[in-house]
């Protein structure tokens, strides 16, 4: 059932599209790099830099890949548990492929990739911490924070060493709630348009808008480097419709940060590995802290904050799409553009990732360690 008139959906269900150029592109916020632009520590490819620098070194090599089902429609690397593409819905091949690991090619300071560069938006560096917005945003306001003195492939790696993987995890958080608060929550045109109700006066306000924010971690990852999803309701209207369909934030892949920091916590360390099953953690920890009350909890609210944010004008987009179908239930698509090809479009234009694009200022001379005990 949709809450109110502003979640982005029209009222049969079908998504608004077509966003107004002349609304949103005024509102960008990354127009302007946020941190200094840096070049890379290495010109080469990651493949390259993997022959040159981890030659020999199969641990080296084995922080720069992912274990991923490639999409054949659109391209994108998906995780290996899913079937189907979370980014064009295409049914996903059985073959598990390795993919470049670009996030710890960020940590290295590498150029490129095979087909494009891998330099980002960045929002935050530190000499631990890396928060960039995710070129692939689930929202206006959507942004990645990974740590960047070790490798640490997910969340699950952290039960190695719980005290010490909740403070990595506590710093990557604030890093990103820095981020969200101080370039996006203090720019009163952004607010206006992006949020109900505006923008908030002063910083009780601002921290007033944590609890709309949405945290958490998927396993398995698509990229093999810890990093925290950190997006502010409201969803862009296009991926509020898959949530609403049970494709986003998905059940045993969605890990939200709460249920993540609360086993943390406990501080019962694990002898996790690669290959340690989700059963295996759920046996140890859910007598402790139940995975699925903390996740149908998680959802109830994320539903509940999107409703409460949503500033999605009807007035602001040209159509309605039905996406199931492909059709425009609303409005009058302009010429030769179909209902897909104007989400996509949206996708780009609404999303916080900018034109300004530089390489992380602290990456790494020498091979970081695997996460776990001292």
């Amino acid at each position: 059932m949709i809450d109110h008139e502003d979640v982005g959906l029209h009222p049969s269900g079908a998504v608004r599209a077509g966003a107004l150029d002349a609304v949103f592109r005024p509102l960008r916020v990354s127009n302007e790099p946020v941190c200094e632009v840096t070049k890379c520590l290495f010109e080469g490819t990651l493949t390259e830099f993997a022959g040159t620098k981890a030659d020999g070194d199969e641990g080296f090599k084995e922080q720069l890949r992912n274990m991923v089902r490639k999409c054949g429609a659109c391209g994108k690397p998906c995780a290996f548990t899913l079937k189907v593409c979370n980014n064009c819905e295409a049914p996903l091949p059985e073959q598990i492929v390795h993919t470049d690991n670009i996030f710890m090619a960020f940590v290295y300071g590498v150029a490129k990739g095979d087909k494009f560069p891998y330099n980002i938006a960045v929002r935050k560096q530190t000499p631990e911490v890396l928060v960039f917005d995710d070129p692939l945003a689930l929202a206006a306001c959507h942004f990645c924070s990974i740590p960047t003195t070790c490798w640490c492939a997910d969340w699950r790696i952290l039960l190695r060493a719980p005290e010490k993987g909740l403070a990595m995890l506590t710093t990557m958080e604030e890093a990103a709630w820095s981020c969200c608060e101080e370039q996006f929550l203090k720019n009163e045109e952004w607010c206006a348009k992006h949020i109900r109700g505006g923008a908030p006066k002063d910083a009780a306000e601002r921290a007033a808008l944590r609890p709309y924010v949405v945290a958490g971690c998927n396993f398995p990852p698509s990229q093999f480097q810890l990093h925290i999803q950190y997006f502010l309701m409201p969803w862009l209207p296009s991926h509020y419709a898959f949530f609403v369909e049970d494709a986003a934030l998905v059940r045993k892949r969605w890990f939200p940060l709460a249920y993540i920091k609360k086993v943390l916590a406990l501080n019962m360390p694990m002898d996790v590995k690669m290959d340690t099953s989700l059963d295996e953690i759920f046996a140890v920890f859910d007598q402790h802290v139940d995975y699925n009350a903390a996740y149908d909890e998680e959802i109830k609210r994320v539903r509940a904050a999107h409703a409460h944010m949503g500033n999605w004008k009807a007035a602001d987009f040209a159509v309605s799409v039905n996406v199931k179908t492909d059709t425009i239930v609303d409005g009058v698509a302009p010429e030769g553009s179909t209902g897909k090809q104007l989400i996509e479009a949206d996708k780009k234009l609404l999303q916080s990732n900018g034109p300004v694009k530089t390489y992380y200022k602290y990456a790494s001379t020498t091979k970081v360690p695997e996460f776990g005990p001292e």
